[in-house]
């Protein structure tokens, strides 16, 4: 009775987002332990959705600051399949990011910061794309994440090129921040952003384009 609760997708989804509340709220063994009980039983419905991808990627999470990285690996690749099977972007990168968050503890530096950076071009490709609150703050959260990364892997590399190129990709990210905090800000006011903010929001952009 219980495989059959888990196995209808609406159940299913309503007890993944339980789970990871348990989690964020620092219930991390309750948390865990039925985030595993649920992907022990398979999605009747469609064999894995987008609440299937988050529970991966959460219990995947945990894994890595337990050190149980094979694991990890194997629950973000499966992950990974579901994200890219229904067509989901920001999900991907979010799993992408989490993969270099893996390679980073496994001091991997390079997968690390490859990873990351596959992570930062598939979220900037939907900058200006997100209409939906919640996807946003995924989009920014994983952005930012991403970024912190790649910043990271750099520096592990222990080389002056690598230091290099962290602190450039730490400039390019907080300039990117602001052309996003400005964009909105026109947006919000419809169109009445200064002329000043707005030539700074160009020359800011124009510094992007030249770095890409």
């Amino acid at each position: 009775a219980e495989e059959l609760r888990l196995g209808d997708s609406l159940v299913r989804s309503l007890m993944i987002s339980l789970a990871i509340a348990e989690v964020e709220s620092g219930q991390i063994q309750a948390g865990q332990t039925r985030l595993e009980e649920i992907l022990d039983v398979p999605d009747l419905a469609d064999s894995g959705g987008e609440g299937d991808a988050n529970a991966y990627n959460q219990l995947a999470e945990l894994l890595i600051e337990q050190k149980q990285f094979d694991r990890a690996e194997s629950l973000l690749a499966n992950a990974l399949t579901i994200h890219e099977r229904v067509s989901l972007p920001v999900g991907t990168a979010r799993t992408k990011s989490i993969s270099a968050r893996l390679a980073l503890a496994r001091a991997d530096y390079d997968k690390a910061q490859a990873l990351a950076r596959d992570a930062i071009s598939g979220i900037e490709s939907l900058r200006g794309n997100i209409a939906n609150p919640e996807l946003r703050a995924i989009y920014q959260a994983t952005l930012s994440e991403s970024y912190e990364l790649a910043i990271l892997s750099l520096m592990q590399a222990d080389s002056e090129s690598g230091a290099i190129d962290a602190l450039m990709l730490a400039e390019g990210f907080r300039a990117r921040t602001l052309v996003d905090s400005l964009m909105q800000s026109e947006a919000a006011t419809a169109g009445l952003v200064p002329k000043e903010l707005q030539r700074q929001r160009a020359a800011l952009q124009a510094r992007i384009n030249r770095a890409e």
